[in-house]
């Protein structure tokens, strides 16, 4: 806090310093405005290195998902699904709540990938449950009484090298634990072309 009293009474005299009264010589304007920058820069520069919370993940598709089809490759997938995520409970960061995959969840996933990105990227599922920034609930289109609402979160991932925004649904039963329902994947272009 006393770093940032410091700073804010320099720019306040910055003000004075850029119209200079008599007083001031041009060699001492010029060493401030040096001192001023090499400041800021190292301000700049100790904020940038700090190390992230969360890294973005970064999957790649292997020369043996290259040969499979899109068929054979989403069988395989499920198979990996099921192992690593089905029936296991993932408590999310932001909301502190637990997200349960079931069957259901996987199968939905299984039943709209229709991309290669799509289907590699379920190996991320536990960092996107754990990790998602949510972004709102809204309650279930279909009026079910078992269902109280739904919930979505927000994630990143890169899959062969490309940006990816990552939209999860959690259904929330009105006695059970949230479940994870289904994810996609938005590109994220970085530069308009």
């Amino acid at each position: 806090m006393r770093v940032v009293y410091h700073i804010a009474r320099f720019l306040q005299g910055w003000g004075r310093l850029t119209r200079p009264p008599r007083q001031h010589s041009p060699r001492f304007i010029k060493r401030c405005q040096l001192c001023f920058f090499i400041l800021l820069f190292c301000i700049l520069t100790s904020v940038e290195n700090k190390p992230d919370e969360t890294q973005i993940p970064e999957i790649w598709e292997t020369e043996e998902d290259k040969q499979f089809s899109i068929g054979q490759l989403k069988y395989c997938y499920l198979q990996i699904a099921r192992q690593r995520f089905q029936g296991k409970v993932f408590t999310n960061k932001d909301t502190q709540n637990p997200i349960r995959v079931s069957r259901d969840g996987i199968m939905e996933w299984w039943r709209k990938s229709r991309k290669r990105e799509h289907i590699i990227s379920v190996q991320l599922l536990d960092f996107f449950l754990e990790n998602g920034i949510f972004i709102g609930e809204s309650p279930d289109y279909k009026n079910r009484p078992e269902i109280e609402g739904a919930s979505q979160f927000e994630s990143v991932c890169k899959v062969n090298g490309k940006l990816y925004k990552v939209i999860i649904t959690i259904r929330k039963g009105v006695d059970n634990v949230a479940k994870f329902r289904y994810y996609t994947l938005r590109n994220i272009q970085l530069f308009p072309k």
